[in-house]
């Protein structure tokens, strides 16, 4: 093991420390419930059903399923009690986090978030046919500068590295969607 691979190891990230069992007892147990009720009401609000009689993702335009993401980010503020935006989306116990939102789990990074907390939250769909299978996952991550992929895209947003993904602490990993939360993307293919 190399010295950086060493020191990496084995340096304490203390704002990971204080801000992950906060977000554990602000989301309380079992977080899929809490995950699962904030995602849906994140769609629901964006397909404005009795508005415009949308019922599944795939009907979202490719701007407004983007802006599932600031949805949530805003439900989550107020469900958790974070406060108003700083210097990122949140500031928990005096440490700047970034929500980041995926509909596929493959997060981009934008350059202001390199470095910072980051607070995952995504919904991923696995399999094909009669396996096919939608999971979400939340968890929290520093977003070091080694742990990104080297190509970025037109936004220079970069992905997490599959070492950065070993290092995400999950609040929940790759559990299945709720029934209410599933009837919106089973007809979809989220990595649209």
């Amino acid at each position: 093991m190399g010295r950086d691979n060493y020191r990496r190891s084995y340096t304490r990230d203390v704002a990971l420390e204080m801000v992950f069992p906060i977000l554990q007892k602000k989301i309380g147990n079992p977080p899929e419930a809490f995950f699962g009720s904030e995602i849906l009401a994140a769609v629901n609000e964006l397909l404005d059903e009795d508005g415009t009689q949308r019922q599944h993702i795939e009907e979202l335009d490719k701007l407004e399923k983007i802006f599932i993401g600031y949805v949530l980010e805003k439900r989550l503020r107020r469900a958790l009690n974070l406060g108003p935006k700083v210097k990122l989306d949140y500031e928990i116990a005096g440490f700047a986090v970034d929500l980041k939102w995926s509909k596929s789990c493959k997060w981009e990074i934008p350059r202001e978030a390199v470095g910072e907390l980051c607070f995952l939250v995504g919904v991923e769909e696995r399999g094909r046919g009669t396996n096919r299978r939608f999971l979400m996952s939340a968890g929290l991550v520093r977003c070091n500068e080694e742990l990104l992929c080297a190509g970025s895209n037109q936004d220079k947003k970069r992905n997490l590295s599959a070492e950065a993904k070993q290092q995400i602490k999950w609040l929940m990993q790759a559990t299945p969607l709720p029934p209410e939360l599933l009837q919106r993307f089973k007809n979809s293919s989220v990595s649209q």
